[in-house]
C-alpha cells in the first residue's frame, strides 16, 4: 500500500529546493504576517505561503504562493535587476517542481506570476506564483482508533 505524503515533508521539500538553489539565500514557510523577514535576513529569499486548499474524494490539491523576493535599494536603481533576477529563479524552482514527481505530487500545468512589492522591515521587490499541487488521498480510515466505517 502506498504511504501518505504527511504535510511536513512537503514543507521540507520546498525547504531543500531553497537549500540546494546557489541563488537562494534563506527560506521561510508560514503565513504571510509571521514572516519573519528583517535586516538580519540573507537575501534574496524564499517564502511558502499556505493558501487555502481543496480536499477530494481521492486526491487533494494543496495550494501555495512562492514568493522569491531580494532588497531593493532606497533610490530603487536596483529594481529592474532584482526583478529579472527573481523572475528566473522562481521559473527555476516551478521548473523543478514541475519534473520532479517527490511522492507522486502532480502541479497544475500553469499559474499566474505577479510582481511583488513589500515593504517588511526592509524595501523588497521580487516575483510571486501560485503553486497548485495535486496528489492522491488514501482516504484511509481503518487505522483511526475507534472509527468503523459501516459502508
Amino acid at each position: 500500500m502506498a504511504q501518505q505524503l504527511s504535510y511536513i515533508n512537503l514543507i521540507n521539500y520546498f525547504a531543500s529546493i531553497a537549500a540546494d538553489h546557489q541563488q537562494i539565500s534563506s527560506f521561510y514557510f508560514g503565513p504571510k504576517w509571521d514572516a519573519e523577514v528583517t535586516t538580519e535576513a540573507s537575501y534574496p529569499i524564499m517564502i511558502v505561503i499556505p493558501q487555502t486548499s481543496v480536499l477530494r474524494k481521492d486526491s487533494i490539491v494543496l495550494k501555495h504562493k512562492i514568493q522569491i523576493l531580494d532588497i531593493i535599494s532606497k533610490d530603487a536603481s536596483n529594481r529592474e535587476q532584482v526583478l529579472s533576477d527573481n523572475l528566473a529563479t522562481l521559473m527555476e524552482v516551478k521548473a523543478f517542481i514541475w519534473k520532479d514527481f517527490f511522492f507522486d505530487i502532480f502541479p497544475t500545468d500553469e499559474s499566474d506570476l505577479e510582481p511583488y512589492y513589500e515593504n517588511y522591515n526592509d524595501e523588497l521587490g521580487g516575483w510571486s506564483a501560485e503553486v497548485d499541487l495535486q496528489l492522491d488521498w488514501l482516504a484511509e480510515v481503518c487505522s483511526i482508533p475507534g472509527l468503523y466505517p459501516s459502508g
